[in-house]
This record gives structure tokens, C-alpha cells and sequence, in this order.
């Protein structure tokens, strides 16, 4: 292959690639305008090339956005003891800020918030939808660890 066939078949490799993680109904943000509650949140973590599934969390937790631009969000997470004389500890997220939708993508530039490694970060996550559901995906760092790993948020309007 010649230098010019390899790239056009590159070229033409990307495109179809790009093409794969473009949904067909790309976000608006009058779509994400609202209170959304978490139904699920699921993780996957990284180690040494592989994906370890995180059993789902005891989460609960809403997402509030409005249509001015300005998001805030409240996430808790429920540890179950290990034994009957344990304490049970869990953990709270909250943090609030400017989003905006670009494509795919919400953007949060996160203002507020009450873990100190979240201040002044912009977190981007994919959007997708099942259904009325919203999907919010994010390959993060494990403020703990410092491991990666993707968060995935199921979140429905409230009835």
C-alpha cells in the first residue's frame, strides 16, 4: 500500500469509527432542563487492562438543570457493613456549577462543590437516552485510588 491508499483508508477507518459514537438524536439542552432522579449507578474500573465490573451502588441522588445554564447535583452512596457490627459508611457528592450540551456531551464546570479535588474541574460526560431515561457516562480518576474508571448514571424525571 502506498503512502496515499493507507491514508485514505485511515481517513475512511476514522470517519466510520466517528460515525459509531454519534447518536442519532444528539442532546439539546432544553431536553436535559429539569429535575432528573438517579435510578442506577454502575462502575467499571481499570486494572492493568482490565475491566473489573463495581458491584452497582446503593445510590441515590438528583440532578437539577436549569435553563439559565446552571446545574446542581446531589449523589449518595450507601456502603453496606461487612458484618452485623460494623457501622455502615457511605459517601455524598455534591458539587454545582455551568453545563452546556455540546453533540453528545454535557459539559460541567463544576463551581461548588464538597470534595476539594472536584473545584474548579470541567468534568465531561457522554449523554444517551433509553427510552425517557437519561445515561450519563464519564471516565473518571478514583479520587481514593487514583485507579480510572467509568460511571454510569441511569437517571428518570420524578413522577
Amino acid at each position: 500500500m502506498n503512502r496515499s491508499t493507507k491514508l485514505s483508508f485511515f481517513s475512511a477507518v476514522g470517519l466510520a469509527s466517528a460515525a459509531l459514537f454519534v447518536p442519532p438524536n444528539a442532546a439539546t439542552a432544553n431536553e436535559l432542563v429539569g429535575t432528573w432522579k438517579l435510578l442506577s449507578l454502575m462502575r467499571q474500573e481499570f486494572e492493568v487492562g482490565t475491566v473489573k465490573e463495581v458491584p452497582e451502588a446503593n445510590a441515590r441522588g438528583e440532578i437539577i438543570f436549569t435553563p439559565e445554564g446552571r446545574y446542581l447535583a446531589i449523589l449518595t452512596e450507601k456502603c453496606t457493613p461487612l458484618n452485623a457490627n460494623e457501622n455502615s459508611h457511605g459517601s455524598i457528592v455534591v458539587h454545582a456549577g455551568r453545563y452546556q450540551v455540546t453533540g453528545d456531551k454535557l459539559i460541567q464546570h463544576v463551581e461548588v462543590s464538597g470534595v476539594e479535588a472536584l473545584m474548579g474541574v470541567t468534568q465531561k460526560q457522554f449523554i444517551g437516552w433509553a427510552g425517557d431515561k437519561l445515561i450519563l457516562e464519564s471516565t473518571v480518576k478514583n479520587a481514593t485510588d487514583g485507579t480510572a474508571e467509568i460511571t454510569i448514571l441511569t437517571l428518570e424525571r420524578p413522577h
